[in-house]
C-alpha cells in the first residue's frame, strides 16, 4: 500500500500542520503495516527528521506543472482579452489530458532550458499511488488560497485516476474565492471521505458545495492524540503566551498593546512564569517575534523550545493556564487538560476558535479584540480559567479522549471502507 500525502506545511515551518502530518502517518501505520508513504515537501531533511521514513517529493514539480501559461502560452499573448477561457482550457488539460499536457510543458521548458524531472515524478508519483490524501490543517481556505488551489489540484488529479482520496483534521474555508470554490466543489464532492477537525463552519459549507452527509465526520484535530500522549501528571504553574501577527490575524498595535499589560500584570499578580508556545516560524509571520513584540524585550519569558511538536507540546505541558492567538497552540495545551484563553479578531479566527471551543467545551474561551473592555474582559477569563484549571483538567481530558476516538475510527472506516475494495 503507498499514500501520497499532501500538507500543511511543506517546510515544516509551522509545528501544528507538522504535528498532523505526523499523526497522519502514525494512524495509518497502526492500520496498515507495510504501508508507504509519500510526502510533498520543499525541505527534505525536515521531512527525514520529523517523520522517518517518509519519502520525499518536491514541490517544485507541482509548481513547474501548475504555472499558468506553460500549455497554452502563445495563445495567451494573442488573445489577452480571452484570459480567463484561456486558464480554464489549461486547467481542464491538466486534470483530463495529462500526459499531452505533460508533454506541451517539457518542450516549451526544454527550449527555456529549465528542468522538468521534478514535474514528471509529482505526475508518477500519483499514478503511483493507491491512495492520494491530506493531512490536516486550516490550508483549505481563502486565506490559503494558492496552497488550497495546489491541494485541491493535486487531490482532483488523484480522482480522475479513480485513486481514493481523503481529508482528515481540516479546518475549511471561508471559501469565497469564486474559482477556489468552484474547484473545491469538484473535489471534495468525489472525495471518498472528509474528517473535519470543527463543526461550526466546515459541515455546513461542505453541504451547501453538495458533499454527501455520510462521507462528512467530525473528529477534532489530529494533533491531539500526540498532545495528549505527553500530558503531565499535574498542572503546570506557568502561562503559557502566543500570538500570532500578520494579516489574517488583524490585530491592531492597540490591542497588542493592551493584550501585553494584562499579560504582565496577571503573572506578576499569581507570580506566574512565562513560557512562550510559537507554532508558525515563518519569516513575517514568527510567533516567537511576536510574542516578543507583545511582553516587551524586559519581561522574563521561558522561550527554550525548537520548532517541533514535542518540544511546543511540552513547553505547553509547564502551564497551568495558555493565552492563545493561535488554534495548534490552543490545541497542545487542550488535549494536555490545560485552560486556554483564546484571542479572536479576524473571521478566519473566530471561527476557528469557536470550534475549539464548542470541541473542548468550558475549559477554552474566547476573547474578542474589539470588545471595548477588552483589558477587563481578558483579566476576568485569565482569573476564571487560572482558579478552576483543577477542575477543568479532567473534563478537557475526555473531551481529548473523544476526539482521539472519532480520528481513529475516521481513518478505519478510510482503510475498511475504501482501501480494502481499491
Amino acid at each position: 500500500m503507498h499514500i501520497l500525502v499532501d500538507n500543511g506545511s511543506y517546510d515544516f515551518r509551522n509545528v501544528g500542520d507538522a504535528a498532523m502530518l505526523q499523526a497522519l502517518v502514525a494512524r495509518f501505520r497502526a492500520l496498515v503495516p507495510g504501508a508507504r508513504f509519500t510526502a510533498l515537501t520543499s525541505n527534505p531533511d525536515k521531512l527525514a527528521a520529523q517523520c522517518p521514513g517518509v519519502a520525499p517529493l518536491s514541490t517544485q514539480g507541482r509548481r513547474v506543472w501548475l504555472q499558468q501559461r506553460n500549455i497554452l502560452g502563445p495563445l495567451f499573448r494573442l488573445f489577452a482579452c480571452a484570459e480567463s477561457a484561456l486558464a480554464a482550457c489549461e486547467d481542464f488539460l491538466r486534470v483530463n489530458g495529462s500526459r499531452f499536457s505533460a508533454g506541451v510543458i517539457s518542450a516549451r521548458m526544454a527550449r527555456r532550458g529549465i528542468e522538468t524531472d521534478t514535474m514528471r515524478a509529482f505526475l508518477e508519483a500519483i499514478d503511483a499511488a493507491d491512495a492520494v490524501v491530506a493531512s490536516g490543517g486550516g490550508y483549505l481556505t481563502d486565506v490559503f488560497a494558492v496552497h488550497a488551489a495546489a491541494t485541491l489540484h493535486t487531490l482532483r488529479l488523484a480522482q480522475q485516476r479513480r485513486k481514493p482520496t481523503a481529508f482528515f483534521g481540516q479546518g475549511i474555508g471561508p471559501l469565497d474565492n469564486v474559482s477556489l470554490r468552484k474547484t473545491a466543489r469538484q473535489v471534495f464532492r468525489r472525495a471518498d471521505l472528509i474528517a473535519l477537525r470543527e463543526r461550526r463552519r466546515g459541515v455546513d459549507l461542505l453541504q451547501r458545495l453538495g458533499v454527501p452527509g455520510e462521507r462528512l465526520l467530525v473528529t477534532g484535530d489530529d494533533a491531539i492524540e500526540l498532545a495528549h500522549a505527553e500530558r503531565p501528571d499535574a498542572l503546570g504553574t506557568g502561562l503559557g503566551v502566543n500570538v500570532r501577527l500578520t494579516s489574517y490575524s488583524d490585530i491592531d498595535p492597540e490591542q497588542l498593546a493592551k493584550t501585553g499589560r494584562v499579560i504582565k500584570e496577571f503573572a506578576a499578580r499569581r507570580g506566574a512564569a512565562l513560557h512562550a508556545l510559537p507554532i508558525s516560524f515563518y519569516e513575517g509571520q514568527d510567533d516567537l517575534a511576536s510574542i516578543r513584540a507583545l511582553l516587551g524585550s524586559d519581561m522574563p519569558l521561558d522561550a527554550a523550545c525548537t520548532d517541533t511538536p514535542q518540544s511546543i507540546i511540552r513547553q505547553a505541558g509547564k502551564c497551568r493556564v495558555a493565552l492563545t492567538g493561535s488554534y495548534h497552540a490552543g490545541v497542545f495545551a487542550l488535549s494536555q487538560g490545560i485552560p486556554v484563553v483564546a484571542l479572536a479578531r479576524s473571521p478566519y479566527y473566530t471561527d476557528k476558535f469557536l470550534g475549539l471551543m464548542e470541541a473542548f467545551g468550558a475549559g477554552c474561551v474566547v476573547v474578542f479584540l474589539d470588545d471595548p473592555a477588552l483589558e477587563m474582559r481578558l483579566m476576568e477569563n485569565l482569573n476564571q480559567a487560572w482558579e478552576s484549571a483543577d477542575d477543568a483538567r479532567a473534563p478537557l481530558l475526555i473531551a481529548a479522549e473523544r476526539q482521539i476516538a472519532a480520528g481513529r475510527a475516521a481513518y478505519a472506516r478510510f482503510v475498511q471502507e475504501t482501501l480494502a475494495h481499491a
